[in-house]
């Protein structure tokens, strides 16, 4: 998995600018840290990644063998390292997502003018299904009590997730402010295929995005699995949960790290057009 894949992923829970001031977390409140593994499937091969993350005082954290993300709330900072490189590129959430922005649609309009943009079906394409949660009730997940979900496009199951609600992300962080902040890096990191994709195909993505935004506020999600068509296509599972003293400086970039600019960075990480044609299917 590349980095820039990496990175989409650790971002994929689901980033809206932020106010000047975000209160901070109790100041006596200890952090969370725990440990996520993603699972994802593409033309019969399956791609397994983990990272551990880390919740304290309005910073997040999540870090990988290759790619790191920190989104800073209580400093307004937004950072990227690629991990095997020795760099990083980062700034005030806002300013960075714009950046990230104009840079991934630079790239993406440069393949699409190359490969092609994925074909529309026949027909006019019809709008795509509402997107509904359905509450299937409380079960138990790696020795933790869970409430759980079921997504629908429609009458097309599309996830299952698996929430503690007894750890809610806003007693660590100003948790809508974050929600924000993910949505918007989520709807920027998604351009490059968006732009590769069918309309009919976006449309579904984003219900289902939006539908899954509901729940980022009402708990730790433990478990989750991802469908399409009827069949397996990946999912989330969370173990190692444990408060964590926390401290500031986890939430810095190592001083031997080189800061570059992040068409730098992009232009170093993005998958082959042909990467993203075959993944955007």
């Amino acid at each position: 998995m590349n980095l820039k894949q990496t990175l989409i992923r650790l971002l994929a829970w689901g980033l809206a600018a932020l106010a000047a001031a975000v209160p901070a977390a109790a100041a006596d409140k200890a952090g969370l840290t725990f440990r996520l593994e993603t699972t994802a499937g593409g033309a019969g091969v399956e791609t397994r990644d983990t990272s551990r993350i880390y919740w304290f005082d309005g910073r997040w954290k999540e870090e990988a063998e290759t790619a790191a993300v920190i989104i800073d709330l209580r400093n307004d900072q937004l950072v990227l390292m690629d991990r095997e490189g020795k760099t990083w590129c980062g700034g005030p959430v806002d300013a960075m997502l714009a950046e990230m922005e104009r840079e991934i649609t630079r790239l993406a309009e440069r393949v699409r003018d190359t490969y092609g943009p994925r074909p529309e079906p026949p027909g006019i394409a019809a709008p795509a299904p509402t997107a509904r949660l359905e509450e299937v009730g409380r079960e138990r997940v790696g020795g933790r009590p869970a409430r759980h979900f079921k997504l629908w496009l429609g009458d097309s199951l599309e996830g299952e997730y698996w929430l503690d609600e007894a750890i809610r992300p806003g007693d660590y962080f100003p948790a809508e402010r974050l929600r924000q902040v993910v949505a918007r890096f989520h709807a920027v990191t998604a351009i490059f295929e968006q732009e590769l994709r069918s309309a009919a195909r976006n449309a579904r993505e984003q219900a289902i995005q939006e539908a899954l935004g509901t729940l980022f506020l009402r708990g730790l999600e433990l478990q989750s699995v991802d469908y399409s068509a009827g069949r397996t296509v990946g999912g989330k599972k969370v173990s190692d949960v444990s408060e964590w003293a926390g401290e500031a400086a986890a939430f810095q970039v190592p001083a031997d790290y080189r800061r570059i600019s992040y068409r730098e960075f992009l232009d170093a990480s993005l998958p082959s057009g042909k990467e993203v044609l075959e993944n955007s299917r």
